[in-house]
Formats: C-alpha cells, sequence, structure tokens
C-alpha cells in the first residue's frame, strides 16, 4: 500500500469514527434534553390533575385565568401526552413541539395575567427548561420528523 492509499483509508475511518462519536452525541443530548422537559411535563400534568385543590395549586392559577377545573384538567393532560410523546423516540420531535407551544402558551399566561413574581415566581423559570429542552429535542431528532426527516 502506498503513503497516499494509507493516508487515504486512515482520513476514511477517522471521518467514519467522527461521524459515529457525533452520532452518539446527538443520541445522548435527545434523550437528556427530553428526559429533562418530559420530567418537568409530568410533574406540571399530575399536579393540575391530582392535586387541583391543594393549597397553592393549581385552582389559583385556574382563578387567576378565569380557568374551569375542567380546563385545567384537560391541560395536564396534554402536558402528560407531551411528556409520552417525549420519551418515545419516533415521537419525541413531535412531543417536542407540543411541549414547545405548551410552554409558549404558559409564558404568554404569565407575561399577560399571572405575572412573573409571588406565588408564581417559581413557576415561570420551569417554563423556559421545558421550552428550551423541548427545542433541544426537535434539533436533535429532527431526522424522526415526517417532514424533514429520511424518507423511505
Amino acid at each position: 500500500m502506498t503513503e497516499s492509499e494509507a493516508a487515504g483509508s486512515q482520513s476514511a475511518t477517522s471521518q467514519s469514527s467522527g461521524a459515529t462519536s457525533s452520532s452518539k452525541g446527538k443520541m445522548i443530548g435527545g434523550w437528556v434534553t427530553a428526559v429533562v422537559a418530559a420530567g418537568v411535563l409530568v410533574m406540571s400534568g399530575v399536579m393540575k390533575l391530582a392535586m387541583y385543590d391543594a393549597e397553592g395549586g393549581p385552582h389559583v392559577i385556574a382563578e387567576k385565568l378565569g380557568w374551569s377545573k375542567g380546563m385545567m384538567s384537560g391541560l395536564g393532560a396534554v402536558e402528560l401526552v407531551a411528556a409520552v410523546l417525549l420519551l418515545i423516540p419516533k415521537t419525541s420531535p413531535v412531543g417536542g413541539i407540543l411541549a414547545s407551544l405548551l410552554m409558549v402558551g404558559a409564558l404568554g399566561a404569565h407575561a399577560t395575567k399571572l405575572g412573573f413574581g409571588g406565588d408564581m415566581m417559581g413557576l415561570w423559570p420551569l417554563a423556559v427548561v421545558v421550552l428550551v429542552t423541548a427545542v433541544a429535542t426537535i434539533v436533535l431528532r429532527k431526522e424522526r420528523l415526517p417532514i424533514v426527516g429520511k424518507r423511505a
């Protein structure tokens, strides 16, 4: 084997190795971001469904927004659906889109009616965390989106 053939072979090997480590990094990053977003969504969804009337619970938010218990329960159920979608690799980008839309709505509610201080101080940062991790999940797993991803 000549020097140029050896160099070409070594270059091809290092490129495929780099692609593999990049792919592995995307896979791990996709899981981390999806699990973080799903964890917060599960916490929020369960609170809306099971702890509605607890002191300082979701009923406080519902009253400020003028929503019924049914509306908050529905929102909690949608949050749980988004969490499940995030944790299934094939549907994680769709779950990321749903979670992002939910968090844009949550941040909009904070900006217009709930405020960012007082009782609501601890909630809006969680919405930002979910929004950032959901968008990161979409970016890291975009090839799984039917419109963007690989076609058979």
